[in-house]
């Protein structure tokens, strides 16, 4: 199996199990007048433990994965080179910063003045730099993340 396959067979467990929890929910109780509920929540509650037992062995052997494989991103790796584990980590900060510029650029771009009275607000980190950097980070979160596609595309688990 790939490790594209377990991620997203994670994903199908977590989506079974939160409509697993709705269905014991709504099988805990039944009306004084009827005789039984729809399901029984016994059996549902065995489902869902089994179902989550098979999530936490599919997670494991994720996370071995993603702290054994090695990948690079960007020519001859000036990107990143790391584990799997710690590409994702870098992606999550990549996202962050740009998240981050993305609102002061956003707070930069738009300047509003009621009248001439007022005072002019000054930026104090042009917004053209503020642009590049951002510009650069989206960059290193592409080839990061092409890097990261790969690796699950082609990974054995």
């Amino acid at each position: 199996m790939k490790l594209s396959e377990a991620l997203s067979m994670r994903k199908q467990l977590n989506q079974k199990i939160e409509a697993l929890w709705q269905r014991f929910h709504a099988n805990l109780k039944r009306q004084e007048d009827e005789t039984e509920v729809d399901e029984n929540p016994v059996v549902l509650l065995q489902t869902i433990n089994s179902t989550i037992a098979e999530l936490e062995s599919v997670v494991v052997t994720i996370n071995q994965v993603n702290n054994r494989v090695t990948i690079q991103a960007g020519d001859a790796g000036e990107v990143f080179q790391g584990t799997i584990m710690q590409a994702i980590a870098r992606r999550e900060a990549l996202n962050r910063k740009m998240k981050g510029l993305d609102s002061a650029i956003g707070s930069l771009s738009y300047r509003h003045r009621r009248s001439k009275d007022e005072l002019k607000e000054i930026p104090m980190i042009p917004l053209a730099e503020l642009r590049g950097r951002r510009d650069a980070l989206a960059a290193d979160y592409r080839k990061l993340d092409a890097a990261l596609q790969t690796a699950n595309w082609n990974t054995e688990v």
